[in-house]
């Protein structure tokens, strides 16, 4: 069973020398948990989870899964104290996952500087699926920072180079988008709303 929080990770490489049923019970009464918005028992499960990989890359992963859930849960603090440190991440593949999930979890606070370094981090991951959606993500951090022409030309470098034929027609959309109308942006703080048209940072979240 998949959710697509990522949770099929833990389950693929325990390796703990513990019976198998043992082994899951944390990880889906974790999922449950969280299915049922509960924050609380969440963090406990997965916790446990990495308790019981303790010395093994499952428990990093334990950990972000755990970070994804409350993130999930709109629980942005709690699931940025719950990520692993990078030099616990050891494997490149889950210091990937773990460098990507921060900077969404820096983005989705309003804190662009630093989610862009860290799907910086995230672009030098193994994975060249992950590396090119984290350098759409810098580009979009550089949008929300109003440095119009730095997101046009990582837009632009990323619609010739991907792989990805998906990411390669996003960024090639996205560099004629901010040409066209990064003109009409300009931050605004008061006391009304504005509607941009198509606005990158509340598209698809209200």
């Amino acid at each position: 069973k998949e959710t697509g929080l990522g949770l099929d990770a833990p389950r693929r490489g325990l390796g703990l020398g513990l019976p198998r049923r043992r082994r899951l019970q944390p990880v889906e009464a974790g999922e449950q948990a969280g299915l049922s918005r509960d924050g609380t028992a969440c963090a406990a499960q997965f916790s446990l989870a990495a308790d019981l990989g303790a010395g093994t890359v499952v428990a990093a992963c334990a950990r972000v899964v755990l970070s994804q859930w409350l993130w999930y849960l709109g629980l942005f603090r709690e699931a940025e104290g719950a990520l692993p440190r990078a030099e616990e991440a050891v494997l490149p593949a889950v210091r990937q996952w773990r460098d990507l999930h921060l900077g969404r979890l820096w983005a989705a606070q309003g804190v662009y500087a630093s989610a862009q370094e860290a799907f910086g981090a995230a672009t030098a991951g193994p994975s060249p699926l992950l590396s090119e959606h984290a350098r759409l993500l810098q580009g979009e951090c550089l949008e929300f920072r109003g440095l119009w022409e730095d997101a046009r030309q990582l837009y632009t470098a990323l619609a010739g180079e991907a792989t990805v034929p998906t990411t390669r027609r996003l960024a090639h959309y996205w560099a004629r988008r901010v040409q066209e109308c990064s003109r009409q942006y300009r931050a605004a703080f008061g006391t009304v709303a504005h509607y941009w048209g198509e606005d990158r940072q509340t598209q698809g979240q209200w």
